[in-house]
């Protein structure tokens, strides 16, 4: 076995479980969220990265990297990956959400 598809195979199963851990509460998470944090979500689950983060929302990488490990906590995740896999879940990114 390639040991990095291990590792990424291990991580993205780490993802999916986090998400389905989740499933059952989707919409009372969702609802806790404000139109900021969906809008970050949406753009850390596309994989955009902290500085991309920052200059679509108008504010500092610092204060990205803060507003990222914040929505990471209310999400109870503990990395990017997971978040993603939650928004995939919870059909976050199916409307056409905001990439460009």
């Amino acid at each position: 076995m390639n040991h990095c598809r291990g590792i990424a195979g291990h991580r993205w199963r780490t993802a999916r479980y986090a998400a389905e851990q989740h499933s059952q509460t989707a919409s009372a998470l969702v609802d806790t969220l404000n139109t900021q944090d969906l809008r970050l979500w949406t753009l850390l689950a596309t994989g955009m990265e902290t500085g991309d983060i920052a200059r679509r929302m108008l504010v500092s990488e610092r204060t990205a990297k803060r507003m990222v490990a914040a929505l990471l906590h209310k999400l109870d995740v503990t990395n990017r990956i997971a978040a993603a896999a939650m928004a995939g879940h919870f059909g976050l990114l199916d409307h056409g959400g905001e990439t460009d």
